[in-house]
């Protein structure tokens, strides 16, 4: 669903609130300006409608389809299939049954091993103000604060696991992004507004129906509406939220000649919609939909059979008619249309296609739909928010590889090698039983205990016989290795990709080597999936300029294990920003890779692991972080007085002294300033200094701290004094680590001396007291 594009007066109620935010509440419609306004001409628009959609139509889409097909087919685990071209489908292999058909499905396997690559990248953005204006520089700021809420509420973690299974399997995968004012994510106070001229008090929906005037007299004279007893009246209304969703290319339509999503004219998103969901959303359409029992369009019918496809299933179809139920419905396509002279705001319109060229323009209250784009640029762009990631681009096409393009032809070799190998076990190696009884084998079987006849020997011996079955040949498991090889090097998932160390190599610097080669291999595709998520974060921005609330609360964990909640004004997102993928983001790290540079660097001696928070990071990389409790309650317990302490120099204040005497000449002079409260933070005996200053250091280094202190130059003293009181205490153990390891050693003076001497004395067993330096020491 989509709001309307509607704008309020500068002189309504409702300026104070973004335009088009107040249009998704509001849930008018443009006023028609006479009768010449394009959007209101329903068969213009259905000409339009249906020439985008022929022109999707072409003879060449089906050979693409139907590789997508295949490659679903087999990641389900149907792979002895071969392409019919008479019946335009995927069929079952006609074998006798007694061939097997095992399926060492390597291509779900390699699938999964690239997608935990893709998912190990933490796709982040950095916002750049691209001039030194104040609001350019407070809008980037906001975008970064802003974007881990924004990507938490799009939901892109699922959304993003979906869009590289599509991405995987058919090579190319799409995220849309759309504003939902149906969602409940908080309300918004709406006031309605009395007529000056006539005093009808209106909705502000129908004054901007109205074209910002009197829907009664129209007046332009408006002033906010009371009741008796003088109290505004208003009403609370959802504003919704951003919704982005993953499509496959089995969902899209586009003009074939282009190569570029940003070069088409138009784009195309299909649904198929069934008869219910009409009856809940639009039941005046109900009568006039020509409902049918499967899609029209072929796509649709592939996309909509794949919940009924299994390894053991129904039979594969391609350009059939598979259901996933039998409720009718309709094909329902939303067209999305760039501005052209003839529409210079472009068009976004949904219509049906019920067959025979029954056509119904698709209009649900609420919605400014047929209308033009809905989304635009703070200059007044149009956008179409489609985003395209392509995983191996071809030259001069628009629709690009998968990676099982290639690992087709192998995979069946792989199959029919297993085939054959379980066709000799059964066949050939299980052993038989031989039965003098005439020569009149008929047939031979791979039945356990089979029994085979055969002609008595001259010697009349007719005792039942064994025959060892002969082995399977070596050579084949040598060629299922190589081919294994082969799978693994076209794939690019080799053994440490999928999390595991190679047999034999122990050297860091081996491991690493080949977890760069296996990278390398993702790097284009790595690379296409952070262009595709900073797109997908420059349509999310607009559609906060556009739609979202003028103050938006982001609660977060904080590092100190404390909620905290940030306000965004929606004011702070008007400036001009550049959204940049952050560097070494699209690099995946393994945990491999980690633990491997975490012992080099310690065998290298850049490391100490004796150092308590050294050890406690390492602990967390190794996942093994609980075996350090006490560590842990350290740091903890350490950023929450940081958090403590940051909240106190937001109220702290720095006053004057109070007037005293000097002591020497009795002049009244000013004490020294004193910090109102006074400071929290104060060293406890139960601290860890060495953790408290490790974590004091770094949180002083931080934006926020410099930030304070800019603010305020006296808190500097504060936050040494903070610091420097843990490492007191840390020296003073250093010391008494020092004086206890003195206190043993042999020829320290003093009390060490002391120590050393009746250790030396009690140990001797001929120096007896009282006994005379020639006596013997008694027996032991």
């Amino acid at each position: 669903m989509f709001p309307p594009q509607t704008t309020p007066s500068p002189g309504s109620p409702l300026a104070n609130l973004d335009a088009t935010l107040s249009a998704a509440f509001i849930g008018g419609k443009a006023p028609t300006v006479g009768t010449s306004d394009p959007y209101k001409d329903p068969v213009k628009l259905l000409k339009l409608a249906r020439a985008c959609r022929d022109a999707c139509m072409d003879n060449d889409r089906w050979m693409y389809e139907r590789i997508w097909w295949r490659n679903i087919l087999y990641m389900l685990g149907r792979q002895w299939i071969y392409f019919d071209g008479n019946q335009n489908q995927w069929r079952d292999k006609r074998l006798q049954k007694w061939i097997p058909r095992p399926v060492t499905n390597k291509c779900a396997e390699s699938v999964d091993s690239i997608i935990s690559v893709f998912q190990s990248v933490i796709l982040g953005i950095t916002a750049a103000p691209m001039s030194a204006n104040t609001l350019d520089e407070s809008t980037a700021q906001t975008c970064n604060a802003l974007s881990p809420a924004l990507h938490l509420e799009h939901n892109m973690d699922n959304v993003m696991w979906e869009h590289d299974w599509w991405l995987l399997v058919t090579g190319n995968a799409f995220l849309h992004t759309w504003w939902d004012p149906t969602r409940d994510r908080g309300n918004v106070v709406v006031t309605y507004e009395r007529c000056v001229s006539c005093a009808t008090v209106s909705h502000p929906k129908d004054i901007v129906a109205a074209g910002q005037k009197c829907p009664t007299c129209g007046s332009p004279s408006l002033e906010q509406a009371r009741d008796a007893g003088g109290a505004l009246m208003q009403e609370q209304v959802t504003f919704g939220q951003g919704v982005t969703d993953a499509i496959s290319p089995l969902e899209i339509s586009v003009p074939n000649p282009y190569g570029e999503l940003g070069e088409m004219p138009f784009i195309i998103r299909k649904r198929w919609r069934v008869k219910s969901w009409y009856q809940k959303h639009a039941p005046d359409l109900v009568a006039k939909i020509q409902w049918e029992n499967a899609p029209t369009d072929r796509s649709l019918q592939l996309l909509r059979g794949i919940s009924t496809q299994t390894e053991i299933g129904a039979s594969p179809v391609f350009g059939g008619t598979g259901s996933a139920s039998n409720e009718p419905g309709v094909t329902e396509y939303e067209l999305w249309y760039k501005p052209t002279p003839e529409w210079p705001e472009g068009v976004l319109l949904r219509f049906t296609d019920g067959g025979g060229g029954a056509s119904e323009l698709v209009e649900l209250p609420g919605e400014n739909i047929p209308g033009p784009l809905p989304f635009k640029t703070p200059k007044g762009d149009r956008l179409i928010p489609f985003v395209h990631t392509r995983y191996e681009k071809v030259g001069g096409r628009f629709w690009a590889k998968s990676p099982l393009d290639r690992l087709i032809q192998k995979q069946d070799q792989i199959n029919q090698l297993d085939s054959m190998i379980q066709m000799i076990i059964q066949r050939c190696a299980a052993p038989i039983w031989s039965v003098a009884k005439g020569a009149q084998i008929r047939k031979f079987s791979g039945e356990p205990g089979f029994v085979m006849e055969h002609t008595p020997s001259a010697s009349g011996d007719t005792r039942p016989q064994r025959i060892d079955g002969s082995e399977v040949p070596g050579s084949l498991f040598k060629i299922r290795e190589m081919y294994y090889a082969d799978f693994e090097s076209l794939a690019g998932t080799y053994d440490i990709i999928k999390g595991s160390k190679p047999a034999g190599v122990e050297a860091f610097s081996a491991m690493q080597l080949m977890v760069e080669q296996g990278q390398s291999r993702f790097k284009p595709q790595l690379a296409a999936r952070g262009r595709s998520y900073r797109e997908w974060f420059n349509l999310v921005i607009e559609l906060e300029r556009q739609f979202g609330p003028e103050e938006r609360v982001w609660q977060a964990l904080g590092p100190n294990q404390q909620w905290t909640y940030q306000k965004f004004q929606h004011a702070q997102l008007q400036g001009n920003i550049r959204i940049m993928v952050e560097d070494g983001s699209n690099v995946p790290k393994t945990s491999l890779g980690k633990r491997a540079a975490v012992q080099q660097l310690q065998q290298m001696g850049v490391i100490d692991a004796k150092n308590p928070e050294i050890g406690f990071r390492i602990a967390k990389i190794f996942g093994q972080a609980d075996l350090l409790p006490g560590t842990d309650a350290q740091v903890s317990f350490a950023l929450r007085v940081q958090n403590e302490f940051e909240e106190w120099a937001m109220v702290a204040q720095l006053t004057p002294g109070a007037p005293m005497a000097d002591p020497m000449t009795g002049a009244i002079v000013m004490g020294a300033p004193q910090v109102t409260p006074p400071p929290p933070g104060k060293r406890l005996p139960w601290q860890n200094a060495q953790v408290f200053v490790a974590e004091h250091t770094k949180w002083a280094c931080s934006d926020r701290v410099t930030e304070l202190m800019r603010e305020k130059p006296w808190l500097e003293s504060m936050v040494a004094w903070l610091i420097q009181q843990h490492e007191m205490a840390a020296m003073a153990q250093a010391a008494m680590a020092v004086g206890a390891k003195t206190a043993v050693t042999p020829g320290a003076p003093g009390m060490g001396q002391a120590m050393t001497n009746s250790n030396r004395e009690s140990g001797n067993p001929g120096d007896v007291p009282g006994a005379g330096n020639n006596a013997t020491a008694p027996p032991v």
